[in-house]
């Protein structure tokens, strides 16, 4: 019971967090709880690329090319509650998501989404429809600081393929991978995608949970 009523605190949080431009992912399980919010360009480092920084993919990938290991199908669902199904920390781990329409919910069902330990890697795998017009993909938390970065890969053969899109920006409350109107033109409908989510670097948790939703 103490931690749903902490969770319920933290939700606000990232209510407060990340809603300020009106932007809502709809209502939460048992409906009026806002979630999937950010403030439009919140995730203002976020680029494109064939590659991650450094050269090579923050999941451990070669430069551009696969990971061992077969990533499992995303599933039948349709647009679900996204929950942190430990391990997930490998694309052979990765948390199947069914097909993403609209905004991603995340933080509101046991086991809840967060980045702990303090060099945590989460990873989902989801697949698009045929109009991603809607997709928006944003995640937020109550940490004082800079809790996580997210990579967008596409999926090939059930392997890890190019780096799609990647946020890293250092401002805390929210980081936002595909923005409000953008995804048509960041995705490919009917196309299969692993989202990295992954600690940001130097994080230092300090005894917080590290807990992210959206």
């Amino acid at each position: 019971m103490l931690k749903k009523v902490a969770w319920l605190s933290l939700a606000a949080v990232f209510a407060l967090a990340c809603g300020d431009d009106g932007t809502t992912g709809g209502s939460g399980p048992g409906g009026g709880s806002e979630g999937g919010t950010a403030q439009g360009g919140d995730g203002g480092a976020a680029s494109t690329g064939g590659q991650a920084p450094g050269g090579q993919a923050p999941g451990g990938s070669d430069q551009g090319g696969m990971q061992a290991g077969m990533i499992p199908d995303p599933g039948p669902q349709m647009d679900g509650e996204w929950v942190d199904v430990e391990p997930n920390d490998t694309p052979s781990q990765a948390v199947p998501m069914g097909t993403l329409t609209g905004p991603i919910w995340a933080g509101f069902m046991e086991p809840y989404t967060a980045i702990n330990p303090e060099d945590d890697v989460d990873y989902f795998v989801f697949k698009t429809g045929g109009d991603v017009s809607g997709v928006y993909m944003a995640l937020c938390w109550g940490f004082p600081g800079n809790l996580l970065d997210m990579n967008l890969y596409e999926v090939v053969d059930q392997h890890q393929g190019d780096l799609v899109k990647t946020a890293a920006a250092t401002t805390d409350g929210c980081e936002t991978l595909i923005d409000v109107g953008t995804g048509a033109a960041d995705l490919t409908p009917n196309t299969t995608y692993l989202l990295e989510v992954a600690a940001a670097p130097g994080l230092v948790l300090g005894g917080d949970e590290g807990l992210y939703g959206a």
